[in-house]
């Protein structure tokens, strides 16, 4: 499988960069790192950075 880097933008603007497979992967690993305003409103982009090699 391939890893890719995914950035996911929390509602308060704070950015999370997490390595994984899938953007699905990438938003639950980022939800758990939010405090808990920023979950509750969920995340508000993701985008793919890169492809890791």
């Amino acid at each position: 499988m391939t890893a890719h880097i995914f950035e996911v933008t929390a509602i308060t603007g704070r950015k999370f960069r997490i390595m994984t497979t899938s953007e699905e992967l990438a938003v639950v690993e980022a939800l758990k790192r939010m405090s808990q305003y920023e979950a509750s409103e969920g995340a508000i982009a993701t985008r793919r950075i890169e492809t890791a090699a």
